[in-house]
């Protein structure tokens, strides 16, 4: 004769405990609870909601302590009255591990029918539709028929279509040829399958009120993960904090980015307006020089050639450089037209550079010819004129720099 046991686990989830309106006067209470409180039967814990005896529970939560007369006794516990037997509890995910039988089971070829449990007494619910007031659901996630023993089939039925949903059986093999040495492979006679396909999945993250979070709220199949964000922690069904670590290492990097990101604007405006400063002076200078007539000068300065080899038209970036700027310290000379200033040019040339006073508008023409005309003078007692520079609003003059005095230390020096 074949050997099959067939169990099924029910792990019902533990809904929100208010009251119910039918709470009678054992489940009015207050904390602390009585003293005499049980706290275990058996080899099973519970606490609160749950309990043992008048003031020890709130409604619907009430449990049976039952005594076996075994060597050694053993007790079960049971909800309610004594109908569901309780395997386990998981106080802190809110799961109570019940065990009821099989509907129908054929054990060699004898079909053996129990009687579906009422729960109709209890907080619980096997409505697929999830009645949201009672205190229990079937939970999605962790229920599982299981199967124990040799040469044993289960079949999952829907009884509203009476199809099949999913089937399993064991082999068992002997070890020998004694008929009991079988049951040492008695881990060969097991399978499971779950049941998701027949209880339908709900979101719990909709029902905010029944299932709370107060983190980041995920559904899962059967049930919801509720965590607290990124540099939070805390109970996230209370409440999250700012992670104090966290909250310094964010404040570094913001202070540090922040830090990074003015240095790189700063430096760029800087920038910026250092291109923008050159671009317009650069308009100043070739407007300068189209009103100094740079161009007609240019055009007679290279009419000949060798006046060309003696006389330049000087960039005002050289004269500054060779001038320093135009620095206090280079002044050789002022007078009533101007200031007159030492230079140095980038082939080491020692110069003199006249700087005048702003002139009409209609003296230009006349500085032209006058620049034109000097130029081409080549003589040992005259001052050769190197260049002009016409970027400025009054033209600049270099001419040859002498260090032996002034003209008339010359002509009044007795042999």
């Amino acid at each position: 004769m074949g050997f099959a046991e067939v169990l099924l686990i029910l792990f019902l989830t533990l809904g929100p405990m208010g009251s119910t309106g039918e709470e009678n006067t054992s489940t009015d209470i207050t904390f602390p609870l009585p003293a005499n409180c049980p706290k275990r039967c058996g080899n099973i814990s519970f606490e609160y909601p749950f309990g043992i005896g008048s003031g020890c529970y709130r409604a619907g939560f009430n449990l049976t302590c039952i005594s076996h007369s075994t060597d050694p006794p053993t007790r079960s516990l049971f909800l309610g009255d004594g109908t569901v037997e309780v395997i386990d509890f998981d106080m802190d995910n809110g799961i109570v591990y019940v065990k009821t039988p099989i509907v129908t089971m054929d054990v060699d070829e004898e079909y053996i029918n129990h009687t579906l449990i009422d729960l109709g007494n209890f907080p619980f619910s096997f409505n697929l539709e999830a009645n949201f007031t009672d205190s229990f659901t079937i939970s999605l996630a962790y229920n599982e028929i299981l199967v124990f023993g040799c040469s044993a089939n289960a079949d999952l039925v829907d009884l509203a279509t009476n199809k099949t949903i999913n089937t399993c059986s064991t082999t068992c093999f002997a070890n020998s040829s004694s008929p009991y040495e079988y049951w040492y492979s008695f881990d060969t006679g097991y399978c499971s399958f779950d049941m998701y396909n027949i209880c339908p999945d709900i979101d719990e993250c909709k029902f905010p009120d029944r299932y709370i979070c107060n983190g980041v709220c995920n559904n899962t199949m059967g049930s919801y993960s509720c965590t607290c964000p990124r540099g939070t922690t805390g109970d996230p069904k209370r409440a999250c904090i700012p992670d104090k670590k966290q909250t310094v290492l964010l404040g570094v990097i913001i202070g540090v980015s922040n830090g990074v990101g003015l240095f790189l604007l700063s430096t760029s405006l800087i920038i910026l307006r250092r291109k923008w400063k050159k671009r317009k002076q650069k308009r100043i200078r070739e407007k300068h020089f189209r009103q100094n007539h740079g161009l007609l000068l240019q055009q007679l300065i290279s009419s000949r050639e060798d006046v060309a080899e003696r006389t330049k038209i000087f960039p005002l970036e050289e004269v500054e450089k060779a001038t320093n700027n135009f620095d206090e310290t280079r002044v050789i000379g002022r007078g009533g037209h101007g200031t007159v200033y030492k230079g140095i040019l980038s082939d080491q040339r020692v110069v003199a550079i006249k700087k005048s006073k702003i002139v009409k508008k209609s003296e230009i023409d006349q500085f032209v010819n006058e620049v034109a005309i000097l130029s081409q003078i080549n003589h040992r007692n005259v001052v050769k004129l190197f260049g002009c520079c016409l970027e400025t609003e009054v033209p600049l003059l270099i001419y040859e720099f002498i260090s032996n005095g002034a003209l008339s230390d010359h002509l009044h020096t007795s042999d």
